[in-house]
C-alpha cells in the first residue's frame, strides 16, 4: 500500500518554535534549506524510517469546511504550488507556535519536508513530512543564527526517538488528505493531533458507509416489496450497491439523482430513514467517505435468489443484477390465478 523506498527530498525549511506561553520567540526561515547529499540520506533514514504504518488518518474541522483547517490548507497549497513551499512552511511553524501556549509544552525545532517519488496504493504522488523534533539535539544538532537554523550530523548510534511527526500523503486531498501521525509523549496528543493537526481516523468513513449501506438495503426490503416487483426490488439493490463502488465521497444530492429519483421513490425513502433511530441516519445529512471495504461485504450479503411457494428458486446473477433483471417478467395468469416469472434467453450454458 506505501512505498517509501524510492522517496526523495525535494525541499526542506527548519524553523525554530518556542513555548508562546511563556514568552519564547518563533524564529522562521525565509529561504529553503540548502541540504548536501549525506544530510538528504540521513533525512529519508531518520525521519521516513519513523513511521509504522498501520491506520491511516485523515485532516477535519469540526464544522466540515476543511479550509479553516490551516494544516490541511497549507499542505494543499503546496502540493498544488511548490513555490509556496517557503511561506506555506512559514504558515505552519507560526499555527504550531500559536499552538504552543501550554506551559508544559517543550521548545523545539521544526523540519518540513517536501518528499516525492512516495508510491501510495500504486499511485506515484508526492508527501509532505512535519516534524517537531525536541529531544533529539544530540543526534542532530541545530545551530540557531538570527534568519537561518543549521542541522548537522552526529556520528553514534540513534538513541533517541523521533517526538512528533507527521506524513501527509497527496491523495484524496477532497475528503482530508491520507496521513501518518506519531507523537512518543501521551500527554502531548491533544496538543499535536487535536489542536495542531485537528485529524480522525479514516475508519470513521466505515461506520457511515456501513450504516448507509444497511438503510439502504433495510429499505429495499421493508419498503419496496410494497411499492415495486421482486426484480425491480433486486434492480434497485444493484443500483444502490453501485452507486457505493462508484463513489469516493457520498453526496445526498448525487444519491437522490442517480438511485432515488430513478425509482421515483424519494419521499418514501425519507420517510423509512425518519423512523430508523436505531441506525446513524444522520450520516444522510452530510457527505462522508466511502469506505469500499464494506461496500465489497454488502455486495457478497446481497440476496438474489427469488423464493416460491411452488418449491421453485429463481436466481438471478447477484454481480450484475441490473443487467439480468431486465431479462426476467413477473406476470399474472387469470385461468390459473397465480402469478408466474416469464425469463427470456438466447441459449442454454453449461
Amino acid at each position: 500500500m506505501l512505498d517509501l523506498s524510492a522517496a526523495r527530498l525535494k525541499f526542506a525549511t527548519l524553523h525554530k518554535v518556542g513555548n508562546k506561553g511563556t514568552g519564547q520567540p518563533c524564529l522562521t526561515a525565509d529561504s529553503p534549506y540548502n541540504f548536501d547529499d549525506d544530510l538528504q540520506a540521513a533525512f529519508l533514514d531518520y525521519f521516513l524510517n519513523a513511521f509504522k504504518v498501520t491506520d491511516f488518518k485523515k485532516f477535519f474541522d469540526p464544522q466540515d469546511d476543511l479550509s479553516r483547517n490551516p494544516v490541511y490548507s497549507a499542505s494543499r497549497l503546496l502540493f498544488e504550488e511548490n513555490d509556496q513551499f517557503v511561506e506555506q512552511s512559514r504558515v505552519i511553524a507560526t499555527h504550531l507556535y500559536n499552538c504552543s501556549e501550554w506551559p508544559t509544552i517543550k521548545s523545539g525545532h521544526l523540519c518540513v519536508l517536501y518528499f516525492d517519488e512516495v508510491i501510495f496504493e500504486g499511485i506515484v504522488t508526492d508527501a509532505l513530512g512535519i516534524f517537531k523534533l525536541e529531544l533529539n539535539e544530540l543526534i542532530m544538532p541545530f545551530k540557531d543564527g538570527s534568519r537561518v537554523i543549521k542541522a548537522s550530523l552526529s556520528k553514534g548510534p540513534n538513541l533517541m526517538k523521533l517526538d512528533k511527526g507527521c506524513l501527509v500523503f497527496d491523495v484524496r486531498k477532497e475528503v482530508g488528505f491520507r496521513l501518518l501521525t506519531l507523537c512518543r509523549q501521551k500527554d502531548d496528543l491533544r496538543y499535536w493531533h487535536d489542536n495542531f493537526l485537528r485529524i480522525q481516523e479514516v475508519n470513521h468513513s466505515r461506520e457511515d458507509t456501513k450504516a448507509a449501506l444497511e438503510l439502504c438495503l433495510g429499505f429495499s426490503s421493508d419498503v419496496l416489496p410494497n411499492m415495486v416487483e421482486k426484480e425491480e426490488q433486486f434492480e434497485f439493490n444493484s443500483t444502490a450497491l453501485e452507486y457505493f463502488a462508484r463513489q469516493d465521497v457520498y453526496d445526498k444530492m448525487s444519491f437522490k439523482e442517480e438511485v432515488l429519483d430513478q425509482f421515483q421513490c424519494h419521499d418514501q425513502f425519507n420517510n423509512y430513514l425518519d423512523g430508523q433511530e436505531d441506525f446513524q441516519s444522520e450520516v444522510y445529512d452530510d457527505s462522508f467517505e466511502v469506505h469500499q471495504d464494506e461496500v465489497k461485504k454488502a455486495k457478497r450479503k446481497l440476496k438474489s435468489i427469488i423464493k416460491l411457494d411452488t418449491n421453485i428458486e429463481v436466481k438471478l446473477d447477484s454481480k450484475a443484477i441490473s443487467e439480468t433483471a431486465q431479462f426476467i417478467e413477473r406476470g399474472f395468469d387469470d385461468s390459473r390465478n397465480m402469478y408466474f416469472y416469464k425469463v427470456f434467453y438466447n441459449k442454454e450454458v453449461e
